[in-house]
């Protein structure tokens, strides 16, 4: 993170500040990137800086990213479109798809809420790379009590990864590779918490909403996942490795193939729905082929 002078407008009307640009171009054509992203700070307290560099020159584009609702409102209103406001309902449509909450409507029986704690919600937002806009919902987890059972959710050691890599070309196997779209969302949450949902909820702005998935900020959505994502995978035949956990194995098929698994076709019939299910849940194209 980078304390930068505020950015003016230039006569293109690009948001710019001709201190850095010519440093972030000067950057972009010496170590040749294709296009990054540098965060840095202005009125609205972050900015993301995409470096965009070709055969012939460089460019900086400026791109305001808001700390909460309010700003992402102004910024649309500037800009003269909804960027952001079309970010935030898709955010809150795919926790809808999840039935993230249980909504409680605005004046809940207090019976209801015994036991539970409340919480509060707020909008991280981004600017990826590729131009997208990107908002998500996060918890005030620092708002809970700290857990009494270990909430360690295991990540595969660089070693692991490249052994793996290393038998694959052993072996000439093709490896795969892919990620599972909003993964905590696919695991239910143990914590106790509630929110009251605020203006950036729209039409149920005021209701309580009972948090029933693992959301992102909660302190044990981690190992819910975890957990999720070993009892699909044991449901699939595989094993951990003794030697790193991380690794999940089975033994080979009769074609010998060593982990190629035909992955569930999108209208088969499954008592429990796998989040291998639909296929728009997994992403770069892998879904029907490998997992590995």
């Amino acid at each position: 993170m980078m304390n930068l002078p505020p950015a003016q407008e230039s006569d293109e009307g690009r948001l710019i500040n001709s201190d850095y640009e010519s440093l972030f171009v000067f950057l972009a054509c010496c170590f040749g990137f294709g296009c990054g992203g540098i965060n840095c700070l202005d009125e609205y307290g972050t900015f993301e800086i995409t470096i965009v560099s070709g055969q012939f020159g460089s460019s900086v584009a400026y791109e305001p990213v808001p700390r909460n609702h309010q700003q992402a409102l102004e910024i649309d209103r500037a800009n003269g479109n909804t960027m952001w406001q079309q970010s935030e309902k898709m955010e809150r449509n795919q926790l809808k798809e999840y039935n993230t909450f249980i909504d409680k409507g605005p004046n809940p029986n207090a019976r209801e809420l015994a036991g539970y704690k409340k919480i509060n919600l707020h909008f991280v937002y981004a600017v990826k790379h590729d131009g997208r806009y990107k908002s998500r919902i996060v918890a005030g987890g620092h708002l809970t009590d700290t857990p009494v059972e270990s909430v360690y959710s295991g990540v595969v050691s660089l070693r692991g990864v490249r052994f793996c890599i290393f038998l694959a070309e052993l072996n000439e196997l093709q490896v795969w590779q892919t990620d599972v779209g909003n993964a905590y969302l696919e695991a239910f949450t143990k914590e106790k918490v509630y929110v009251i949902a605020g203006p950036e909820f729209a039409e149920i702005q005021g209701h309580v909403l009972i948090i029933s998935r693992a959301l992102y900020g909660l302190k044990s959505s981690g190992l819910r996942w975890y957990e999720r994502f070993a009892d699909v995978l044991r449901g699939m035949g595989f094993d951990p490795c003794p030697a790193e956990p991380e690794i999940w194995m089975r033994a080979c098929a009769s074609d010998g193939s060593v982990l190629k698994q035909q992955l569930p076709k999108p209208n088969s019939v499954n008592t429990k729905r796998s989040f291998f299910e639909p296929p728009d849940r997994m992403k770069d194209g892998s879904y029907y082929e490998y997992i590995a």
